[in-house]
């Protein structure tokens, strides 16, 4: 492709997904991709902001603070306090600072002095919520962007459709969260529909421990096509502190791999470009 939208793990659930499709007769794969983003899947203080700058401290508010606190494990009082801040006395811009952990010096400063993208920048009387809503939309554009020219059936995410998205954008961000429930608002549209087990549940399977066993079964690979590859020939990474991170023994104790990871993805795609 002309630029990287996928990561690498997605290549063995693309597989498995086909052989699906193939087994059953299907000529198109539909998935949920994007829900988290579009259905504002997250634990952040701007939905509280949101309700106070609306209506300030009535019961709405009251009933999602108490929500979130049960969501985030986190205290009344310091969640209030939070809020306040959120509502009052910061931008209402989401604090979403570029993910540089492992890039050189030269390539640090060259993010720091570039533009970010726009729906990091709402206008001033966007509620903070609802921008920081937009700006976790940014990242699920690869969803509608990405076309695969090599894969064996079409897919599409309709979660990540215009129709959709505008729909949620006007859901008030503070009713997202529900006492026991994130994305509520979905939930309560398909309770008639969808079994208790699914409407309540309150976690899901994630990719990162497959992305970890990825990342630990090839840590020889990962390390001789990032150290001589071509990000490290155009001096974009931090080659010593990368080696740093492949080098440590024993089994991954943070998400620093999710990072390393995302570099092989470019690492990959920069030399198919060669």
């Amino acid at each position: 492709m002309p630029y990287p939208v996928h990561r690498c793990f997605t290549q063995a659930l693309d597989d498995v997904a086909a052989d699906v499709a193939n087994a059953g007769g299907a000529e198109l794969i539909v998935d949920g991709g994007g829900g988290d983003n579009v259905f504002f899947g997250s634990r952040s203080a701007s939905m509280l902001a949101d309700c106070l700058l609306t209506s300030g401290l009535d019961q709405r508010f009251w009933t999602a603070l108490r929500a979130l606190g049960d969501l985030a494990q986190t205290g009344t009082a310091t969640l209030l306090r939070k809020a306040l801040l959120r509502a009052w006395f910061r931008s209402r811009a989401p604090r979403l600072p570029p993910n540089t952990a492992y890039l050189s010096g030269d390539a640090k400063a060259a993010v720091a002095t570039g533009d970010r993208h726009p729906w990091f920048t709402p206008p001033p009387d966007v509620l903070p919520g609802r921008a920081s809503h937009v700006a976790l939309l940014t990242p699920a554009q690869n969803l509608v962007e990405a076309f695969q020219a090599q894969a064996r059936y079409p897919s599409i995410s309709p979660l990540a459709s215009q129709p959709v998205v505008e729909t949620c954008l006007r859901v008030p961000s503070w009713l997202w969260i529900a006492p026991g429930r994130n994305r509520a608002a979905a939930r309560s549209a398909f309770e008639a529909s969808l079994p208790p087990p699914i409407i309540d549940r309150r976690s899901k399977g994630s990719p990162t421990n497959f992305v970890a066993a990825i990342f630990e079964s090839n840590r020889a690979v990962i390390r001789e096509m990032l150290l001589g590859g071509v990000l490290a020939d155009a001096g974009l990474i931090d080659r010593p502190l990368v080696a740093r991170a492949l080098d440590r023994s024993g089994p991954t104790r943070d998400l620093g791999f999710v990072q390393i990871m995302g570099l092989v993805d470019a690492e990959a795609w920069a030399r198919a470009q060669h």
